[in-house]
């Protein structure tokens, strides 16, 4: 298993972006959108809300969804750098960025749930066939949805995911007695730049954009992570047949990386390959390296 080299160029090339540079924009609370780069953006109704989504390009469809507390525009800059070879189409999980449901927020947000949501979102659009690239909570949903609807999906990234195992109900109570990153109304308080970089390896740009989305799901983070905890995803990982390509930053070998040896184990048809110098936010924080590795894998060609 060698380490990811990157070959800017070629992709670079290949989309007609040779000599751009592609830095990443900040992004507002009061801009869930999505930010700059997309060229189509909607809303399906979905279980009394609305999912949002956003795309660009025009090929093959990949589908790709962020991190708990995150949203859409943490994948704009490799969207738009796989624009001219693949249809990327960018899902905000219930609660986050621009997926807003009214109402209570419910206790648990399950993976399934989440899951069968993204899906029939997709149905709405036309969408029957894709492949997923999901970060931490995206890529848990994508992993869902590969196990549940095997028939749908072509490929799967898995961009530093926890397969965990699944928490029973005291543990979960336990956990949520000791954790102290939200207020007493449920919301996330804002975490600590220094934080940020030594648990997920993540640049203070980063960390604020993620200070921002974290603020805009607000209540639905913690009912989002319990679905995690709850789920028990190495459990559905055997029953996904697409290709799986497991990417890991090297900056936070603590924050994800353990589960690599469970992943590859489970998983009937999958590789991993580690991005050197990225953090657990690496298609944030290494876009151009990221777009490759996507390109690449999705194309068949090979990858380290």
């Amino acid at each position: 298993m060698s380490a990811f080299r990157v070959d800017r160029r070629r992709l670079l090339a290949t989309a007609g972006l040779a000599g751009a540079t592609l830095a990443a924009r900040p992004v507002l609370a009061s801009e869930p959108a999505g930010g700059a780069g997309w060229s189509h953006e909607g809303f399906v109704d979905r279980a009394g809300g609305r999912m949002h989504w956003a795309s660009i390009g025009e090929g093959p469809v990949l589908v790709v969804m962020p991190k708990l507390g995150g949203w859409i525009a943490d994948w704009r800059d490799v969207a738009l750098q796989l624009a001219n070879r693949y249809r990327v189409v960018a899902i905000d999980p219930p609660g986050h960025g621009g997926s807003v449901f009214p109402g209570p927020v419910p206790h648990v947000q399950t993976l399934p749930e989440s899951a069968a949501m993204v899906r029939a979102m997709l149905a709405a659009l036309g969408i029957e066939r894709y492949s997923l690239a999901g970060n931490s909570l995206g890529g848990c949903v994508a992993a869902i949805m590969a196990a549940l609807f095997p028939d749908e999906v072509e490929n799967l990234a898995l961009v530093s995911v926890a397969v965990s195992e699944r928490m029973n109900a005291a543990d979960l109570a336990a956990y949520d007695a000791r954790d102290g990153g939200y207020d007493t109304g449920g919301m996330p308080l804002p975490r600590p730049v220094e934080e940020m970089a030594a648990r997920f390896g993540a640049t203070p740009q980063i960390a604020v954009e993620m200070n921002a989305s974290r603020a805009a799901a607000g209540l639905w983070i913690r009912p989002s992570e319990r679905g995690v905890f709850t789920c028990g995803i190495a459990g559905y990982l055997p029953r996904i047949a697409s290709r799986t390509l497991l990417v890991y930053g090297t900056a936070n070998a603590g924050a994800y990386r353990g589960y690599r040896d469970t992943a590859l184990r489970s998983l009937p048809r999958a590789s991993a390959v580690d991005v050197p110098g990225a953090g657990a936010f690496l298609h944030q924080q290494k876009p151009e390296e990221t777009a490759v590795l996507l390109d690449r894998f999705l194309s068949g060609s090979p990858i380290g």
